[in-house]
């Protein structure tokens, strides 16, 4: 975010037209609507925790940061659930990947003698696909916005051979955080990093509700 980049215009022909250099960095501070400032402000303090956490370019920090002493509260009513109903698949564990985009990352272990092909796999009315990895697979529900970090979603597995049958994990971003909040032995980047996520979703939920 503190890095700078080139935008520029390119028409139809191919003709390039002028070009300008700028970071999010700068342009956040040039804001001055003060719901706008604060959801910038939030994403770059989230940013500067990514970026020590993934220790990428950690000497240019796009924000300001210092340790969370408490972390924000998570209610109950984010607990995962899980109703295993269809046979032949076991849902083995489902994290949060958190870089350029957040994904929720659920992993599934198939029973021997049972194919892939075998299940649909949904969240809503979007299809999952599921991708092999090692002797499990793996769906990504991708690129969830600020906004829907809280957003409880229900990823089913639907048995093809046995109508009715489904598997239902319901979790969200912040089903991830509370789990993670909850441990004594919590890496204090991860807790940071996720402590900012927190407050980026409040700053996107207040920006949009204007």
């Amino acid at each position: 975010m503190s890095e700078t980049i080139i935008a520029q215009v390119i028409y139809g022909d191919g003709t390039e037209g002028n070009s300008v250099d700028f970071s999010i960095k700068e342009y956040s501070e040039k804001l001055t609507n003060e719901a706008d400032k604060k959801l910038a402000d939030s994403m770059k303090l989230y940013g500067a925790f990514a970026q020590v956490y993934t220790g990428r370019k950690t000497d240019n920090l796009v924000s300001d940061i210092k340790d969370y002493e408490i972390n924000a509260t998570i209610g109950e009513e984010y607990n995962y659930s899980l109703t295993e109903n269809a046979s032949g698949i076991k849902t083995k564990s489902a994290t949060l990947q958190i870089g350029s985009q957040i994904t929720i990352v659920v992993k599934y272990q198939l029973e021997e003698g049972k194919n892939i092909s075998d299940y649909d796999f949904m969240c809503g009315d979007k299809s999952l696909k599921p991708v092999k990895s090692g002797d499990y697979y793996c769906v990504y529900l991708k690129n969830i916005l600020p906004q829907d970090l809280d957003k409880m979603y229900e990823i089913v597995v639907k048995d093809k051979g046995n109508a009715g049958n489904e598997t239902t994990l319901k979790y969200s971003a912040f089903s991830y955080m509370k789990s993670a909040f909850e441990k004594s032995d919590s890496d204090k980047k991860l807790t940071n990093l996720l402590n900012a996520m927190y407050y980026y979703n409040k700053a996107a939920e207040d920006h949009m509700k204007g």
